[in-house]
């Protein structure tokens, strides 16, 4: 996981903490090739959950590689119980995205 971590920052050229974090199962279209760095909205409420640093969203293409090492990924844990790409748990992780609780910002 660590080293899909590391393709998505570089092949993506996306943030860490405010954009690989968060990616969901759903930001990523493995048939076209691309993958949704964007915003993200609390069910329900019009406030933003979560923002990019420039405050808009992107699709970014994604490199062989990066496409492969997605679909690896995604044959070992898209059904594993999480939406989140790159989940965690454990002291100061966040019980839910939506909950808003917990230190590192980062999705569980």
């Amino acid at each position: 996981m660590l080293q899909l971590y590391a393709l998505c920052l570089g092949a993506l050229g996306a943030r860490c903490n405010s954009e690989v974090l968060w990616l969901r199962w759903e930001h990523v279209d493995l048939e076209e090739g691309f993958v949704w760095i964007g915003q993200e909205r609390r069910a329900g409420q019009g406030r933003e959950r979560h923002r990019t640093k420039s405050g808009k969203g992107r699709w970014v293409p994604m490199t062989a590689r990066l496409r492969d090492g997605m679909k690896a990924h995604f044959a070992a844990y898209r059904f594993g119980g999480s939406s989140w790409i790159f989940h965690h748990e454990g002291p100061g992780a966040p019980t839910s995205p939506a909950s808003g609780s917990g230190g590192s910002g980062a999705p569980s």
